[in-house]
């Protein structure tokens, strides 16, 4: 369940001890029953906030989809809780219900998720021009239900996935792999037809002339079937009418013809957040030798209606989706006690889950992860055109404070026109350490911009925040665990005899040998923290929660270690790897082996030889000890080359013995 607003009636485990909320004062304080023995007491709000943040505390999940976690009596995860791991088919079905459900929120205007009635959805298929279930390829019915398990589950798309998926065969596709693979790409080439409009009955004759043409090098038995056209619709309906057969305007078309309206104006907190990446004006140097060690890269999110910046990360590299995670979890979660970090005047009571996030047309903001963890979280992505910045401009205004109000002026501080620079030499100039930054960056952040007046706004920030939090507490997700592991980023690997091999190191755990034989050839799906590569997540739907932790072989040197740092380290010894001096070691390989052909020659003489003694004669020696009997090899005739080896391995035996006590060597 994406959103937990807490009420009355939402229930929680705590401490494998389920409790319902009775009652909510108007000093934060809750009545709160143990289900198991009626008990009733009164717990703060931030008792219970506190809980969760640390894991203790995991919300229902009101859902058909959601499972037991353990032995407590109540639904608090769900069974299928990761999309990427879903078969292909399955996962396509789940996008389709969640694009429908949005659609039609969409149409009617609806910001708040509620029920809709049955005439609401029916006003929507007629507005798609049929009226019927081949309009949306869905029923009435079937909307009607997917809209009910979405807002019940509080807009988790996890609710949305077929259940067919359990039943058998159910769920898969029949047709052949070739057969599929030909629709598919006919699909797609009419997707990129933007020139004309396209019909039903062209896709379908296109796809049955494709799969003739294939049939022509086959042999009888070996003939493709064909598609029933009900089947080729249906993947049409999928994979969307309007983008496969409509046609499809310019972005200038799109734009002259597009009504000028005034932007987006949310009424609550969190209703509405953008986020984006910029690098900071300023170079900052290193504490140990001064040296400078680059711009700082923040990633940072704003509350469009409060003005207030939920969530932030500080680091190096040019964004990515490691940053997008970071800044994602540092928003969603209570602030730490800046206070004693950084000696801050006030608290940043600033958390919660967002209502729709904002992005726009950057790479990171498009990858798979980001997509499934903000469906799993209930949050609407909502992506911005290209060429239309005025659609997040309160996260570019806050980045224009951050340079301008917090860091023009001091020293270190790079200008943004480069006409402006003159004789100002930034790098020379930096002076402040990465740790004084990050003090300075958040007394600006907790006690600078949050009361300061707003000119956009026509509020001051905080004050904004409060009257609105005041009406209702941030939303948060049933499980603050589960929370961070779905916004791990992931990856994929082959399962070895050590385990799984990632960045140069193995992980491993006590169920390795059971995931081997159950998968086989196949490569296992893993999350991890790249803030610490101590561990990872395996993917394993059999276990209780879905997931298993898997420690690294090498923990001294994988414990508290980021990924980042990591990676510069492998690249030091690359480089260290690449001052070796190859033909010094090929010079030195090709004496080794000249040495071993050496030896081989002389070990076959050797042999030759040995084949060549008679057998030995026991005779008694006069010069050692009584009855001490010895072999005394006979001597054959020599060759010139044997003789030679017989003279130089004088004074030892042909069975590599030592020299016969009481006799010098000849």
């Amino acid at each position: 369940m994406a959103h937990i607003h807490v009420q009355p009636g939402t229930r929680y485990v705590y401490r494998h001890v389920v409790w319902s909320v009775k009652q909510i004062w108007s000093d934060q304080q809750l009545q709160v029953e143990n289900l198991s023995t009626g008990e009733v007491q009164n717990v703060s709000y931030e008792d219970i906030l506190t809980a969760w943040s640390r894991g203790e505390l995991r919300f229902e999940v009101r859902s058909s989809n959601a499972v037991q976690d353990g032995d407590v009596p109540l639904r608090t995860r769900f069974a299928e809780d990761d999309l990427a791991s879903l078969p292909e088919r399955i996962r396509a079905e789940t996008w389709r219900r969640y694009q429908l459900v949005l659609a039609v929120y969409q149409f009617h205007g609806v910001e708040t998720p509620r029920l809709l009635t049955r005439q609401e959805i029916q006003v929507y298929l007629q507005h798609l021009g049929q009226g019927t279930n081949r309009a949306s390829g869905s029923s009435v019915g079937s909307i009607e239900r997917y809209v009910s398990a979405w807002v019940t589950s509080g807009g988790d798309i996890r609710s949305l996935v077929p259940k067919r998926k359990q039943q058998g065969g159910r769920g898969k596709t029949r047709l052949d792999e070739t057969v599929e693979k030909i629709v598919t790409s006919v699909l797609e080439r009419y997707a990129r037809l933007t020139e004309r409009e396209s019909t039903l009955d062209q896709v379908v004759t296109e796809v049955v002339n494709a799969i003739a043409n294939e049939n022509r090098y086959r042999s009888a038995a070996e003939q493709l079937a064909l598609p029933h056209p009900r089947t080729i619709r249906r993947r049409i309906r999928a994979a969307g009418e309007q983008r496969v057969l409509g046609r499809q305007l310019s972005r200038r078309e799109q734009k002259a013809q597009a009504e000028a309206l005034p932007g987006p104006r949310p009424t609550r907190v969190l209703e509405r957040v953008e986020i984006d990446h910029t690098t900071l004006d300023l170079f900052v140097v290193d504490e140990r030798d001064g040296l400078p060690i680059g711009r700082p890269h923040i990633t940072a999110c704003i509350d469009k209606h409060s003005g207030l910046v939920p969530g932030w990360h500080i680091g190096f590299n040019q964004g990515g989706y490691e940053s997008i995670m970071l800044c994602l979890l540092h928003a969603f979660l209570p602030k730490p006690d800046y206070h004693t970090l950084y000696g801050t005047e006030h608290d940043y009571p600033v958390y919660g889950l967002f209502e729709k996030l904002c992005i726009d047309q950057g790479r990171d903001f498009k990858s798979a992860d980001l997509k499934n963890a903000l469906a799993e979280l209930g949050i609407i992505r909502e992506e911005m055109p290209k060429e239309t910045p005025w659609f997040k401009g309160s996260i570019e205004r806050y980045f224009r404070s951050v340079n301008q109000r917090l860091l023009k002026g001091k020293p270190g501080y790079s200008f943004g026109n480069v006409v402006l620079l003159g004789d100002y030499d930034a790098q020379k100039d930096a002076v402040i350490s990465l740790s004084a930054f990050l003090e300075v960056f958040h007394i600006f952040m907790v006690d600078i911009y949050p009361y300061s007046w707003h000119d956009g706004l026509e509020a001051i920030p905080m004050q904004r925040w409060q009257a609105s939090a005041s009406l209702f507490q941030p939303d948060l997700f049933e499980d603050a665990v589960a929370l961070k592991r779905i916004l791990l980023p992931s990856a994929e690997r082959a399962l070895q005899v050590r385990g799984i091999e990632w960045e140069g190191n193995f992980y491993r755990g006590v169920e390795l040998a059971r995931l081997r034989e159950q998968h086989r050839k196949e490569r296992v799906r893993f999350k991890y923290n790249p803030d610490d590569m101590d561990c990872i997540y395996v993917r394993d739907s059999s276990s209780p929660t879905g997931w298993l932790e898997w420690r690294s072989t090498n923990p001294d040197y994988t414990r508290g270690l980021s990924l980042a740092k990591h990676r510069v380290i492998r690249q030091y010894v690359n480089a260290q790897q690449q001052q070796v001096d190859r033909f010094s070691l090929a010079r030195a390989k090709a004496h080794i082996q000249q040495v071993i052909e050496r030896e081989f020659v002389t070990t076959q003489k050797l042999r030759r030889r040995s084949r060549l003694k008679p057998l030995l004669q026991p005779e008694t020696d006069s010069k050692t000890a009584p009855n001490l009997t010895v072999l005394r090899p006979q001597r054959p005739n020599l060759s010139d080359d044997e003789s030679n080896v017989e003279t130089e391995m004088s004074g030892w035996s042909s069975d590599y013995g030592l020299p016969i006590p009481g006799e010098e060597p000849s």
